[in-house]
């Protein structure tokens, strides 16, 4: 699975076909929603910040394209939420990304990773891109 659009690195590379996949997703539980201390919580804070719930949060590698991926190369650049959540021996750009945690649905027929390709496809970043 993997999603396929353009990408301009911050050089003036282009990859017009390069491909997108989760390299890690990390899944969690909030037990109980968290009460707002004396109104420190903003009112558009994200819910896996304080209501309980199964969340999932995603790390996207880029490749040139499909056939740099197949043929081992390394990714050109990646979308994490921290810089802990790269690959290793990452050497491309990065960009942090707030959006990439969502809510799993535990009843759903899909897969935790079947998910996380919908949830990315909900993203403005990924409007353009096309599921391989």
């Amino acid at each position: 699975m993997a999603l396929i659009k353009s990408y301009s690195l911050k050089n003036g590379l282009e990859a017009p076909n390069a491909y997108y996949i989760i390299h890690k997703i990390d899944t969690f539980k909030r037990a109980v929603d968290d009460e707002d201390p004396r109104g420190v919580r903003p009112e558009n804070s994200p819910e896996f910040v304080w209501k309980a719930g199964y969340y999932a949060k995603i790390a996207v590698s880029v490749y040139a394209s499909k056939a740099a991926r197949e043929s081992g190369k390394t990714p050109i650049a990646a979308y994490v939420s921290y810089p802990t959540d790269l690959p290793m021996n990452f050497a491309g750009e990065y960009h942090t990304e707030p959006l990439l945690t969502f809510t799993v649905n535990v009843n759903s027929e899909k897969s935790v990773v079947e998910q996380a390709y919908d949830h990315l496809m909900t993203l403005e970043l990924f409007t353009d891109s096309v599921r391989d």
